[in-house]
């Protein structure tokens, strides 16, 4: 390899990746020797950095054989941002971008820090825009890292055209391994985003039928991908396939067909140490178990479901995990242990939730700061172009000057009236909690006094019991507390108030979210700590609601109320 440049001998290099990889320290510092070795013999940086490169994935090597106590992770990711940055001072940029792949694979799968995962990502599309096939062989692979994280926001229409246009350069074609990923990802896809499982059953029946290969049909017969390696790769593909294509059996409720490829791929990810795949096959099993009504072998499952995902996480494995566990004890009949797993469970979708929205506000905000970026050079380029740019430039400070002082009476109107929203609110939901009186009273003197009697029973029951903050409170349940009749009660409720069961809920919810906001521990509670609080169990139902009624977010109304206090 030494001499050449480096897309005649970037497969070879590859192949090395793949080989130094495995947990064989004693096989890798054999690598870095050689390595070493023609770094001394050329005296060429590139080599000298390639050693770096090893030096730092073998550190990774020992951190994942040893923990983290003695190889601490932080160090493997810190060496990995050292060495691309000498990457790019020596214009390396095959180097570069394979440290930025390791980088985003280490946020991804060991940090599971999505928002820093992405950010490199964009950095790395950004680069890849620049160069071609021929200086970077294996530009496909670091395409497919990117497709990734936009599969992780279920931006499925994007998934799906960055494949088409992937599998439209002739290079490609004929890489069958680019294919089992891209057969296996959108069979995933039209499951998942678009429901069509019998296309979905067509990817992954694609991956079966065809055999893959590292780099194509003309590396079949070289020494590292041998006929063993290859049966490795269908084999392992295999599992993969066959675990979705029991799971799409599952969603057609065709159990017992479902049972023996879900097997089948639990051992093929076995055998290849796949324990992240096969903690999802081992939930699949267990959950056609409960439904059979056999305990035994369910709990068995659920068992080895917990163990492989200790040996190796997957994103929302836990959750599915948690969930399967509690209908397991609620169908043995510990009501207690179900409800406790069914907690975890929904605290698990919620953490999941919270990394993915962070991750996508990071995303929309590196686009406008990319636009904005863009607008600048171009006026950039403008004034460059013509002397006469600074006469317009004078007339433009003075118009913006202008505009400015027109936004902000405009800006002043606004906060003034938001402001004006603010106190007529607090006036609003604590004359409620003072005076307990309707603000419906001239309706109400149209109706008759059976409703009138009943609607104000309703009102005292809902604040003396706090009701309104069970998420779950039905008219039902109120009405099984008053002991009267569910219909009387909602036409009194509905002639009195002029709204529904549910709007007068949500009214007693928001009230009572103004007096947290404005009250004087308002510090202490975040906005959806208060949605909670009040009975709403989803935030942006809360959000609705509280607009709605005040006509501010309740962000707004905060911010709002804190410069009247100021």
């Amino acid at each position: 390899m030494a001499g050449k440049k480096y897309a005649d001998y970037s497969r070879q290099l590859y192949d090395e990746y793949v080989k130094f990889n495995r947990p064989d320290t004693l096989d890798a510092r054999l690598v870095i020797r050689q390595i070493e070795e023609v770094a001394e013999k050329t005296g060429d940086i590139a080599w000298r950095l390639q050693v770096e490169y090893f030096e730092t994935t073998l550190f990774d090597i020992k951190r994942r054989l040893e923990g983290d106590e003695k190889y601490p992770a932080d160090q493997m990711l810190k060496d990995m941002f050292t060495l691309l940055e000498k990457a790019k001072k020596a214009n390396l940029t095959y180097l570069e971008l394979r440290c930025r792949h390791s980088i985003i694979e280490y946020y991804r799968y060991y940090i599971r820090n999505y928002e820093l995962a992405f950010e490199q990502c964009l950095i790395q599309e950004k680069q890849l825009q620049n160069v071609s096939y021929d200086d970077i062989p294996e530009k496909a692979l670091y395409h497919v890292q990117i497709v990734y994280g936009y599969y992780t926001f279920k931006d499925y229409p994007k998934v799906v055209a960055y494949f088409e246009k992937l599998l439209q350069d002739e290079v490609n074609i004929r890489n069958q391994q680019l294919s089992n990923i891209v057969n296996n990802t959108l069979g995933l896809i039209y499951r998942n985003g678009f429901h069509d499982l019998n296309r979905s059953d067509s990817c992954f029946q694609n991956i079966i039928r065809r055999t893959p290969y590292l780099y194509g049909d003309e590396y079949v017969n070289d020494k590292w991908n041998t006929l063993e390696e290859n049966e490795y790769n269908r084999d392992n593909w295999n599992g993969v396939a066959e675990g979705n294509l029991g799971y799409n059996l599952i969603l057609r409720e065709r159990d017992d067909e479902a049972i023996p490829l879900l097997r089948g791929s639990m051992e093929k990810m076995l055998r290849y140490d796949d324990y992240g795949y096969a903690s999802g096959v081992a939930v699949n099993l267990a959950g056609i178990y409960l439904r059979k009504g056999d305990v035994a072998e369910a709990k068995r499952y659920i068992d080895k479901a917990v163990d492989y995902n200790a040996i190796k996480s997957r994103d929302g494995r836990l959750a599915l995990i948690y969930e399967t566990l509690s209908r397991y004890y609620t169908l043995m009949g510990d009501a207690k242990s179900g409800i406790d797993y069914m907690d975890l469970m929904l605290e698990e979708k919620k953490r999941d939730e919270e990394q993915f929205n962070a991750t996508l506000l990071l995303r929309i905000e590196q686009k406008e700061s990319a636009t904005r970026q863009r607008e600048l050079e171009q006026e950039t380029v403008k004034r460059r172009h013509t002397q006469t740019l600074l006469i317009i430039l004078s007339f433009g400070i003075v118009s913006i000057f202008g505009l400015l002082g027109w936004v902000f009476v405009l800006f002043r109107t606004k906060s003034a009236a938001y402001r004006e929203l603010v106190r007529k609110s607090q006036e609003w939901a604590y004359a409620k909690a003072t005076t307990g009186e309707s603000e419906n009273t001239d309706r109400k003197n149209d109706v008759d006094e059976t409703d009138r009697l009943l609607f104000d029973q309703f009102q005292q029951t809902l604040q003396d019991n706090c009701l309104y903050r069970e998420s779950a409170l039905s008219i039902e349940e109120v009405a099984g507390k008053m002991k009267v009749n569910r219909n009387y009660l909602s036409r009194a409720i509905n002639r009195c108030s002029g709204g529904n069961f549910s709007a007068c809920i949500n009214e007693y919810r928001i009230k009572e979210a103004i007096r947290l906001i404005t009250g004087s521990g308002q510090e202490k509670y975040s906005m959806e700590e208060i949605a909670y609080k009040v009975g709403f169990d989803e935030r942006k139902t809360f959000y609705n609601a509280f607009k709605k009624m005040t006509g501010l977010s309740p962000t707004q109304f905060k911010n709002d109320y804190r410069k009247m206090i100021i």
